[in-house]
This record gives structure tokens, C-alpha cells and sequence, in this order.
């Protein structure tokens, strides 16, 4: 995103991303656990798929400008390694497991 900040002047963008599907928290909690902490667990309140809170972005905007800049669209589980390197490397007192 900072790419696409820059690319575009610097100037403060507003727009929604959005995967390859809907990704439920569960989803994702396991998803980044597989990636960063194999061994961890992953607790979470019962869930009630009539109480979901569910936001699910619309990311033409950004894959428009993606594509504009040529910047390349990562898979969810490249984005997590990703961020977890970013945590690691960047924020040194930030521990990924």
C-alpha cells in the first residue's frame, strides 16, 4: 500500500481491499497460526454463524491501481509471512513466536 501511496503522489488513498473470497476469523486465526506459531493454539468464543459480523471489502479500487502501478497481488498466506517478517524485522521488540 505504501507502494501505491508513493506511486500516486503521496497523498492519502481511501479505498477497500479485498482477497480471493470471503476468509471467516477462524479462517484467518488458523491461517496465520500455520504460518507464524505451527505449534500454537488458537482459542476463540463459540461461534454463531446468525450473530456474524462479517466485512467483506470491494477491491476494485485497489487492484485497479495495482495494476496501474504494477504492483503485484500476494496469496493470504504470503501476505501473513509477510507481515510476520515485516514484525520481526522491522519492530525488533515485536516477536512472531
Amino acid at each position: 500500500m505504501n507502494k501505491l501511496s508513493t506511486a500516486c503522489g503521496g497523498y492519502h488513498l481511501r479505498f477497500d481491499t479485498a482477497g480471493e473470497r470471503e476468509v471467516e476469523v477462524q479462517e484467518l486465526a488458523d491461517a496465520v497460526r500455520a504460518v507464524v506459531a505451527p505449534v500454537a493454539t488458537v482459542q476463540r468464543a463459540a461461534f454463531s454463524p446468525q450473530n456474524a459480523d462479517r466485512y467483506v471489502g470491494d477491491g476494485r479500487m485497489y487492484r485497479a491501481l495495482a495494476r496501474r502501478y504494477g504492483v503485484t497481488e500476494h496469496d493470504l498466506q504470503t501476505q501473513i509471512a509477510d507481515i510476520a517478517d515485516y514484525l520481526t524485522n522491522e519492530l525488533p521488540h515485536y516477536k512472531t513466536n
